[in-house]
């Protein structure tokens, strides 16, 4: 009995041990966690900034486009971006100063921001009210002094400067959290040694006295049992979050929101100019129709706004996306919420938004019908997303691009296949394509590795699997399993 005791005292030190380390881990890990939330809220003030500096700049560009169409024209309905500006630029000088109290370079910077800003305005202004009193000569003089040019060009310099010391800022944000999640992997590893050492140290002990131990034996190995399943089972749990919280960081960390403001306040001018040359188109085809050319109306009244259409439905659904993701960001992980989704309806949606893409190329996209799911909206949107863009992206060159989508059901399981003619991918590269920032072939499509590791990982948050089968040269089917009703377990639901 001694040595049952003595036994049972060096069993229970290791298990103690043994929890010990796996709590030091757990409480390692809620740091790095920390520092990854930390990081996700910095980033999106960041971005936040440099939104404000890109539409601060937009503005301003507005302004000046207001002023030159006024003073080529002296008609007032040019003045609509400008007197847009007037109510923009304040509003984002605004949002500055709100975030100024924490961003010692924007504090610092601001000042100056702020007079340069209401010079070029005061500039712009003046112009307009020369026009006004009939002193067009005067405008122009003002212009073509190049005060304007040089106010505008110190308001670049500044926000790009600006620009670049946020972005700076997130690169150091993400490198200190990339080291943070290096010394994650680290401790991981090193704990999971240290407990398969306390494992066998203790099944050692165990095996040594097993004959004097005969009686206690069952209990001994039902401990080891149980043991070995709760390290088996902490070990996975810890791999998982510290994938999801790289997951989202990597995402965050790409800087999505000042291309699509840039885009949105772009689309505006463009339509402005679209208009005032539909305008101009009229008044010449009353006045001198021998010299519109034949192509000239429909490229006006219908190309150029079915183009401008395409444009702010993309920019729209990417807007969507974005902010979804940095949603996310914000609140740590999202709850995934199950509703019934029609997927015929959910996928021709998406093929529609990218069937001008195809129809320009001469090919097709093509979507039966689809078994309907219980599932998150959202994620399995985002999926077919991804999953078509890239078989719409990564065509043959050599012939026309033809993309099927297609469904079953086999009892409580769906599957879904995104079939395409495209350039195919190598089988080296199979498992290459899901990794972060990894891509495979030729590279001559804009991207940075980012969809189909964002589409593996959605796939499994929803209980499902993605498998690729491809031949270079021929095309790639992609191949979605899940279960027709999402189990929103307390795992899935919180990420």
């Amino acid at each position: 009995m001694a040595i049952l005791g003595t036994t049972r005292q060096k069993v229970v030190g290791l298990l103690a041990a043994g929890f010990a380390v796996l709590i030091a881990n757990a409480m390692f890990s809620l740091w790095v966690g920390s520092r990854s939330s930390s990081f996700t809220s910095h980033t999106v003030i960041d971005q936040a900034l440099k939104t404000s500096l890109a539409g601060l700049l937009s503005a301003a560009q507005d302004a000046e486009t207001g002023q030159r169409g006024f003073l080529i024209t002296g008609d007032e309905q040019y003045l609509e971006p400008y007197q847009a500006a007037l109510t923009d630029m304040p509003k984002y000088l605004g949002q500055l100063e709100s975030m100024s109290a924490q961003n010692e370079h924007l504090r610092t910077r601001l000042p100056r921001l702020r007079e340069v800003a209401d010079r070029r305005m005061s500039l712009v202004t003046n112009s307009v009210a020369f026009v006004r009193a009939g002193n067009r000569d005067k405008a122009l003089t003002q212009l073509n002094s190049g005060l304007g040019k040089t106010t505008m060009d110190e308001l670049r310099a500044i926000t790009a400067e600006l620009t670049a010391l946020q972005d700076a800022m997130i690169s150091q944000g993400l490198a200190n959290l990339n080291r943070s999640e290096s010394w994650a992997r680290f401790i991981n590893l090193a704990t999971l040694a240290l407990i398969v050492a306390l494992a066998a140290t203790t099944g050692g002990i165990v095996l040594r006295f097993v004959r004097e131990l005969e009686e206690a034996q069952g209990e001994l190995q039902t401990v080891n049992a149980g043991l070995e399943r709760i390290v088996d089972e902490r070990t996975a749990d810890i791999v998982r979050a510290n994938e999801e919280i790289q997951r989202f960081a990597y995402i965050v960390s790409h800087d999505l929101r000042a291309p699509l403001v840039n885009i949105m306040g772009f689309t505006s001018e463009l339509e402005a100019i679209g208009k005032m040359v539909g305008r101009q188109y009229e008044t010449l085809a009353q006045r001198a129709p021998d010299l519109v050319l034949p192509e000239t109306p429909e490229a006006v009244r219908d190309d150029l706004p079915e183009a401008i259409g395409f444009i702010r439905t993309s920019t729209a659904k990417m807007d969507r996306l974005i902010n979804a993701i940095l949603g996310l960001s914000r609140e740590g992980r999202r709850v995934l919420t199950a509703a019934n989704v029609d997927m015929s309806a959910l996928v021709s949606g998406i093929a529609d938004s990218m069937r001008h893409q195809i129809d320009a190329a001469g090919g097709t996209i093509t979507v039966g019908k689809l078994p309907a799911m219980i599932t998150d909206k959202l994620a399995i949107e985002q999926i077919f997303s991804n999953l078509i863009e890239n078989a719409s992206k990564y065509t043959d060159p050599g012939r026309a691009p033809h993309i099927k989508v297609e469904g079953h059901s086999e009892g409580i399981q769906v599957f879904y296949s995104i079939a395409d003619n495209g350039r195919g991918i190598d089988e080296k590269d199979m498992e290459r394509v899901f990794e972060l920032f990894r891509r495979a072939g030729k590279q001559d499509q804009p991207g940075e590795g980012l969809g189909l590791a964002f589409v593996r990982a959605a796939v499994r948050r929803l209980g499902g699997t993605i498998s690729v089968k491809s031949e270079l040269g021929k095309g790639t089917t992609f191949t979605l399993r899940f279960a027709s009703k999402l189990q929103l377990s307390r795992s899935k639901t919180n990420g």
